[in-house]
């Protein structure tokens, strides 16, 4: 009877053990988790941070091709009108 008791006693006290153990387990699981998705959404910040300025200096860079675009096209009519004017003075 002694024995049985022991034994019982011994056994509620591994099943408590056991149950702190997994208890632990499945807090450093969650704390885990936590972190991984703290970094997954820093990691999501960074990558849209880094899309919205590639896209902005695409921007930037075409419409400063346009500009230099532009500033080439009126240079050439710039020079078209002087070439006539000259023209026109050659001929009168």
């Amino acid at each position: 009877m002694l024995f049985a008791e022991l034994n019982r006693r011994d056994q509620k006290k591994k099943e408590e053990m056991e149950r702190m153990k997994q208890h632990q387990q499945k807090e450093k699981v969650e704390e885990r988790n936590a972190i991984l998705a703290i970094q997954k959404e820093l990691k999501k910040r960074k990558e849209d941070e880094e899309k919205s300025m590639l896209t902005q200096e695409q921007q930037m860079l075409k419409e400063e091709w346009e500009r230099q675009n532009y500033a080439l096209k009126q240079k050439e009519l710039l020079n078209a009108e002087k070439q006539k004017v000259v023209h026109q003075t050659i001929h009168e």
